[in-house]
């Protein structure tokens, strides 16, 4: 008898399968903007400070203002040096280059800028700001400090209170705007 040679073959498993990934990615794509939207990426804080009633209610009307006739514009560059600009309807009508002193700013010349504006434009309660990227926080929160009231003595600002009668403040401009934190 001729014997049959049997061939014996490997057994292979069928051990490849279809894994279904789409609920995990449907998690992730519900849990991952979930968690952006609740993660904090910018705070913003508030510096509050006490103003005379009439000053506060005024600053109030300011701030509904949709439309403003006049902005003070203020630009912060690199080198030390500011622009600071009364614009009416988006033209320029005024502007001063404060140039650097001695390495830093020039803030006594600011303070007599913002001064004249506001003894121009005493309903103006508005800053823009518009520091460069480079320029330091703790300069940022010098000149806001200077924007916000006038160191001289002699120096008041008349405010309309709601019986009609003008009170005098040293405040100029506590409500500063940053015009330039949306750019890219």
């Amino acid at each position: 008898m001729a014997r049959r040679r049997r061939l014996v073959r490997p057994a292979q498993d069928e051990s490849t399968f279809d894994l279904d990934l789409s609920p995990m990615l449907a998690l992730m794509v519900t849990l991952i903007p979930l968690m952006l939207l609740a993660t904090s990426f910018l705070k913003i804080r508030v510096i509050e400070s006490q103003l005379p009633q009439a000053v506060e209610k005024a600053i109030a009307e300011d701030q509904q203002k949709k439309d403003r006739q006049y902005n003070v514009e203020l630009d912060l560059f690199d080198d030390k040096g500011m622009q600071l600009r009364l614009a009416m309807d988006g033209k320029v009508i005024w502007k001063d280059q404060i140039a650097a002193v001695n390495g830093g700013w020039d803030l006594e010349r600011l303070a007599k800028g913002l001064e004249k504006v506001k003894s121009q434009h005493p309903d103006i309660y508005q800053l823009q700001l518009s520091p460069a990227s480079s320029v330091a926080y703790a300069d940022i929160v010098a000149v806001i400090d200077e924007a916000r009231k006038t160191k001289n003595q002699s120096l008041q600002f008349p405010v309309k209170s709601e019986d009609g009668e003008a009170v005098f403040t040293k405040v100029m401009f506590p409500n500063v705007v940053f015009s330039n934190v949306v750019e890219s």
